[in-house]
């Protein structure tokens, strides 16, 4: 059993702490648990500890903390910009992205995206995303939470990622000229020298509405320094094109920071 308990509500020097009112809900109501199970407490910031409860009630649990860890963030920055789908598949999406690695999700607001929110809605909707990511962290255990950020217009999210902060920034693009995903990687990959504030394999990608970006869209997020990609011959769902891209991308990061670790051994 994983529970999330935010850093600022979680001292450095506790050996008890106090699960909030919907946390202490899940566990005396839903997971039954009882006083002396093991849990684990998480508060989105690398910091970890296994523990076990010393008072039980659907309002306020106690836990008491064993020895605290704390991992370390992701090694790349893996950054999903979509445009909100129709329905509840956004949810879908941040929940699987959160698996995936991502360390930040942008929603878009483009011409073509159904959803239509309006300025005083955005709040309200981010923070139900935050906490599909807080339970999707709990689920999978990611020590790390991702930021879902407010939705955004293109020219509000390009100021957010620019993508010249980026080692790859790529974009999911069903308009020509466009190079294979897949050609970016060995044996010969065209990757530039990644500018001083962009780390070897921060990645951005940009994944249209359902009935794509406009011409103009694409125009916009070129010009912006966005490298368009294929990812294959059919037309793929947004859900599935982001699961592609991350899953693609957090697979190549980490083999570039096994390769770099490996130069790094056989020059000692």
């Amino acid at each position: 059993m994983r529970f999330y308990v935010p850093k600022d509500r979680w001292a450095a020097d506790a050996t008890e702490i106090t699960l909030d009112p919907g946390e202490s809900h899940h566990v005396a109501s839903v997971l039954r648990g009882a006083v002396g199970d093991s849990v684990q407490i998480i508060d989105g910031q690398g910091r970890t500890a296994i523990g076990e409860i010393s008072s039980l009630h659907k309002k306020e649990t106690r836990v008491r903390l064993g020895p605290i860890r704390f991992l370390p963030p992701p090694p790349a920055r893996l950054v999903l910009a979509v445009a909100v789908p129709k329905g509840s598949t956004m949810d879908w999406i941040i929940e699987k992205a959160v698996e995936l690695g991502a360390t930040e999700i942008v929603p878009l607001l483009t011409q073509r995206t159904v959803v239509r929110l309006n300025a005083s809605d955005r709040p309200e909707r981010q923070r139900k995303w935050q906490r599909i990511a807080v339970e999707a962290c709990k689920q999978c255990g990611q020590p790390w939470l991702p930021w879902v950020r407010t939705p955004r217009t293109l020219p509000e999210a390009l100021l957010i990622a620019p993508p010249p902060s980026f080692a790859l920034p790529l974009l999911a693009s069903l308009e020509s000229p466009v190079k294979p995903l897949s050609a970016l990687w060995p044996p010969s990959p065209p990757v530039p020298t990644p500018t001083p504030e962009a780390a070897s394999m921060d990645a951005v990608v940009w994944i249209g509405p359902e009935g794509d970006f406009t011409p103009e869209e694409y125009a916009q997020l070129r010009d912006a320094g966005l490298w368009p990609v294929s990812l294959g011959p059919l037309t793929l769902r947004v859900e599935t094109a982001a699961f592609v891209c991350l899953s693609v991308l957090r697979h190549e990061q980490g083999r570039s920071r096994e390769e770099a670790a490996r130069s790094a051994r056989d020059s000692l």
